[in-house]
């Protein structure tokens, strides 16, 4: 994981070269069915789908295995146990890893997943960046698989908890990558998009040169270009418009794919139910209400499916970090949680909201004891891991059971697309055991975000 971005960099390099010979013969995609308005029709290629992202799982432990000696010296143990442990361990948020692999390295792996996705999605693949719901629509579908592959990454049958059990062991217990890999991810997708229309283009416009316009496509999309690869496609390849080596780049519409940068949603009211709400919210948490308040900050994302105009179904996932605790006392807190909500609509842009909601939640603390570590770095062995050493001089204390919320809020649209989440307030109790001394049964919640409405 700590060299994850080198990495990319040289299989890049690779594949350009292993995909460079298909340049002349098989540089301009076939033309995609149409319906009678001219949009791309079609389902997913689920197929293809699954091919590609197995491709390029097998890539990404294929590298971890090849240059990681800790997951290596793992594959001997008992896979079940270990991938237990691997997942139960889980909490916090960080998970030991640089700067670079977390914040930039994971949202391209994000990023990479959403462009197979998108390139398999054939209603919406060839939808420009523009203020066009479809656009939207789909690059909201390519988070979500993101967010799946991610998932199978660090949890699922295939992943870091079952090839190596990274999670098991200190650092590695954190949330972190699970979050950032959608949501950066998806910024990241979106902004590459961004530059494909606005820079790549005028590039390809101003020039014949067909080397500079697979030098500006490659190095100006590196996510997309590796999802081409992973796709088994030349590195250079767009679904919206024709290749460097053939078809008219000078013209603005392309004679094989039309553009649809342009195409708007038609104006109509804000206030239209929408099939589906996905938010990304920053939490301020009270826990311990009428025991022993501790603050907790953190973030979440909630999905909301909307049965009709007031009945949906809310599922919410929430973390945070504990704040105030004392010196050398770290903690953070966990929950999950699913159930109804009944909004209130009408003509005006506001939306106001409550739910009830059902799950669980997990509070986890560490003690660290400097005394202790001095003396346990002094006698190690040379040459032993310090994250070996972590557990000697730190003391860990969790709890978790079901839990209970209701709340209510409101949000204010912005657009059809786009809402502001003014405010949540939720009131929960959880059945937990003590932690560290401390019972911590009941929780207040202050939540405001960003919505994301999909029709």
């Amino acid at each position: 994981m700590g060299v994850y971005c080198t990495f990319r960099r040289v299989s890049l390099l690779a594949l350009l070269l292993i995909f460079g010979i298909r340049a002349s013969a098989m540089d301009d995609p076939d033309p995609v069915p149409t319906d009678a308005a001219g949009d791309e029709t079609g389902s997913v290629q689920w197929g293809a789908l699954f091919k590609e992202s197995l491709f390029f799982l097998g890539v990404e432990h294929g590298f971890r295995v090849s240059t990681d000696p800790g997951v290596r010296a793992a594959l001997g143990g008992s896979f079940f146990t270990g991938y237990v442990d691997s997942v139960e361990n889980l909490h916090g948020w960080a998970d030991g890893d640089p700067f670079l692999v977390n914040y930039v390295g994971h949202p391209i792996q994000g990023a990479v997943s959403g462009d197979i996705w998108i390139h398999n999605d054939l209603r919406y693949r060839t939808a420009e960046i523009g203020r066009n719901r479809r656009y939207w629509t789909g690059r909201l579908r390519a988070v979500a698989f993101a967010w799946a592959y991610s998932e199978e990454f660090e949890i699922g049958p295939v992943s870091e908890a079952s090839i190596g059990h990274s999670q098991a062991h200190f650092p590695q217990q954190g949330f972190v990558d699970q979050v950032i890999t959608p949501v950066i991810g998806g910024v990241w997708m979106i902004g590459e998009d961004a530059v494909d229309r606005f820079i790549i283009k005028k590039i390809e416009a101003h020039t014949r040169s067909p080397w500079l316009k697979i030098a500006a496509r490659g190095f100006l999309n590196p996510s997309r270009t590796f999802a081409n690869c992973m796709e088994l496609e030349i590195p250079w390849y767009r679904e919206t418009r024709s290749g460097v080596f053939g078809g008219n780049l000078l013209a603005k519409d392309p004679p094989v794919y039309k553009s649809i940068a342009a195409k708007s949603d038609p104006p109509s009211e804000t206030a239209g139910v929408s099939a589906f709400e996905f938010a990304l919210s920053f939490n301020q948490m009270l826990l311990g209400i009428g025991n022993r308040d501790v603050a907790c900050a953190g973030g979440g994302g909630t999905a909301l499916f909307n049965l009709n105009s007031v009945v949906g179904i809310e599922a919410d996932v929430a973390g945070c970090k504990m704040l105030g605790l004392e010196a050398n006392l770290s903690g953070d807190g966990l929950t999950f949680a699913a159930g109804p909500r009944f909004s209130y609509r009408n003509s005006t842009r506001w939306t106001p909201w409550v739910n009830v909601l059902l799950g669980g939640e997990k509070l986890t603390q560490e003690a660290f004891y400097p005394e202790e570590k001095a003396i346990v770095k002094a006698t190690a062995p040379p040459g032993t891991s310090p994250f070996a050493l972590h557990s000697l001089y730190t003391q860990d204390f969790s709890t978790a059971g079901f839990a209970v919320s209701m709340g209510g809020g409101v949000d204010w649209a912005m657009n059809r697309v786009l809402a502001f989440r003014v405010g949540n307030l939720e009131y929960s109790h959880a059945w937990l055991h003590e932690l560290n001394g401390e019972f911590y049964p009941n929780e207040l919640r202050l939540t405001t975000g960003v919505v994301l409405r999909i029709d």
